[in-house]
C-alpha cells in the first residue's frame, strides 16, 4: 500500500515550524502515532514567540489516519485537548525527550564530587 505524508506550517512565524518539519522529514516514515504527534507539537514550539510556550490551555492536537494491522483501516479525526495532551505538551515542553534522542543519555545532569 502506498501511503502519503503531508506536513506543512501556515500562519504567522510558519517559517520555523516548516524548517522543523523539512529537517525531520525522512524521520516521520519510521514513526508511529505518538512519535508524529511530538514532531508536530516540536514544530509548533519552534514556532512560539520566546516569551511564550505550549500548554494544554493553547495546545490542541487533531489525529487521522491508518490504524495497525487487524484494526479497521482508517481511524476517524479525533481531537485532543485539555488535559488529554498534558502529557505530550509536558514531554515536548521540557525539552528532556528531544536530549535523550539525541545523546542517548536519560540522566538529567552529571554529579560532581568535590574533592
Amino acid at each position: 500500500m502506498t501511503q502519503e505524508m503531508v506536513a506543512c506550517a501556515i500562519g504567522a512565524r510558519s517559517q520555523m515550524a516548516r524548517t522543523y518539519l523539512e529537517r525531520h522529514l525522512e524521520e516521520f516514515q519510521d514513526c508511529g502515532r505518538e512519535e508524529l504527534v511530538k514532531h508536530g507539537l516540536r514544530a509548533l514550539k519552534e514556532s512560539l514567540a520566546q516569551d511564550k510556550e505550549l500548554t494544554v490551555e493553547n495546545t490542541s492536537v487533531g489525529v487521522v489516519g491508518v490504524k495497525g494491522e487487524g484494526e479497521k483501516r482508517i481511524q476517524a479525526f479525533r481531537l485532543f485537548d485539555g488535559q488529554d495532551v498534558k502529557q505530550w505538551v509536558d514531554l515536548v515542553a521540557d525539552g528532556v525527550e528531544a536530549e535523550v534522542a539525541h545523546t542517548g543519555d536519560t540522566t538529567e545532569s552529571m554529579e560532581i564530587d568535590d574533592a
